[in-house]
């Protein structure tokens, strides 16, 4: 009895598991058949759902499609290729309403019984999103059809009311953003084009337009993390990086006889009075020649630049001789220096500039940080490797104007040369 018993539950489970019936195949061939004639006649729609049919049986398609962008997929770099806005498309415009109104109005004046769901059927549009839209832009209310009570006669469809619902509305979702259109252009021309500071950019925005309140420089910065304003992280002129930490170089002898820092004068140290520069030479690639003599006033931070061509001791004590003949070095009262061979005769200097150099420390260039920090604004528009053996006078002179036309923190907002101005009208 047991083995027949075992016999009878392993059929059992092969009719379950085994080959179907031929009603249950042309049952399932059915249900394929439908599926694949659903597939090819549905549309999908902006708002959501399938288009419904028409009377006569065809898909109506949408009147509005949302066109959304595709956004590339992000890379773990300096450059963000991603912005977070809010795609648009998803909402009906005012051109859509004019549409919608004139075939509404169409059809009520003609004397046309339809009704809302019909209508949006027809539009391709979900019965909800017509039934808002005609509701915020009614004439009037809607009454029972004599003829048929199960049927309503509606009344005409104004797009301008809906319009101006919609507006009321928009202006109820939070604060305003401070960050115009215009604002986002002129940062982006400062910035990417003129290769300016976003702080720099922010001091010509408030003098372009004096009557906006133009945002702080955080706000801009969270902007640019973002990537809404046009310009992406990275892309600022001058984004520092994180460098490790290293031990400082041991204190090497310096030349004896040298006047060093510690032996200048007291308002050199504490910037109180103009004529205590720093000088410095940015030098032309490893296949060029010649490079930049560059001079910074410690207190007014004015940036004075002159061509060499051939960096040596000759050349940089003609170049000091015609930036004093061009009035661009007056009333010098110290120099201050590194130990390169290009400044190695003090003498040679000081009779030409009528003032003392003084040195810095064995490989302690950080000494003069105010022309070395001031030097990256020239890496702006030439980068390193540039020949500057190329280059004349009169673009280095232009460049000179760029730089000392800078806004600076540091000085209130002001440029090198209004600081001078307004120094000279105080004083």
């Amino acid at each position: 009895m047991k083995n027949i018993f075992r016999e009878v539950v392993q059929l059992n489970e092969s009719n379950r598991k085994g080959k179907l019936s031929k009603w249950r195949k042309d049952a399932q061939k059915k249900r394929d058949k439908e599926r694949k004639k659903k597939k090819k006649h549905r549309k999908e729609r902006p708002h959501g759902g399938v288009a419904r049919k028409n009377n006569k049986g065809v898909a109506v398609c949408s009147m509005m499609r949302a066109a959304k962008t595709n956004h590339p997929p992000t890379k773990k770099d300096a450059m963000r290729n991603y912005i977070t806005q809010h795609v648009p498309g998803t909402h009906l415009t005012f051109e859509q309403r004019l549409t919608l109104a004139a075939d509404w109005n169409k059809i009520i004046n003609s004397g046309c019984r339809i009704t809302l769901r019909q209508f949006a059927a027809k539009h391709g549009l979900r019965y909800e999103t017509w039934r808002r839209e005609y509701l915020r832009g009614a004439t009037g209310f809607a009454i029972p059809d004599p003829k048929d009570r199960r049927r309503r006669k509606y009344c005409e469809y104004d797009p301008f009311v809906a319009q101006d619902k919609i507006n009321e509305n928009n202006e109820n979702k939070g604060t305003k953003m401070l960050v115009t259109n215009k604002m986002t252009f002129l940062f982006k021309k400062h910035v990417l084009e003129e290769k300016l500071s976003p702080y720099d950019a922010i001091c010509h925005m408030k003098k372009e337009m004096p009557e906006q309140h133009i945002p702080c420089l955080s706000t801009w910065y969270k902007h640019i993390n973002v990537g809404d304003v046009g310009v992406r992280y990275g892309e600022t002129p001058y984004h520092p990086k994180k460098k490790p930490k290293r031990s400082k170089p041991h204190p090497a002898m310096t030349v004896p006889g040298r006047l060093t820092l510690n032996n200048r004068p007291v308002g050199a140290n504490k910037r109180s009075r103009f004529g205590h520069y720093e000088m410095d030479t940015i030098v032309s690639s490893t296949n060029g020649r010649g490079g930049l003599l560059v001079l910074i006033d410690r207190k007014s931070r004015r940036y004075i630049i002159e061509l060499l061509a051939h960096v040596t001791q000759d050349d940089v004590v003609a170049a000091l001789k015609r930036m004093i003949a061009r009035k661009a070095v007056s009333n010098a009262i110290s120099i201050s220096t590194d130990n390169g061979c290009e400044f190695l005769d003090p003498d040679k200097i000081k009779s030409v500039v009528g003032c003392n150099v003084y040195y810095t420390r064995a490989y302690a260039s950080w000494e003069k940080g105010s022309v070395e920090n001031c030097n990256k604004l020239v890496r702006r528009w030439y980068p390193k490797g540039t020949d500057f053996a190329k280059y004349t006078t009169a673009e280095m002179h232009h460049l000179e104007k760029i730089i000392n036309s800078i806004h600076r923190k540091l000085l209130d907002g002001k440029t090198a040369y209004e600081y001078d101005t307004s120094y000279n009208k105080a004083a």
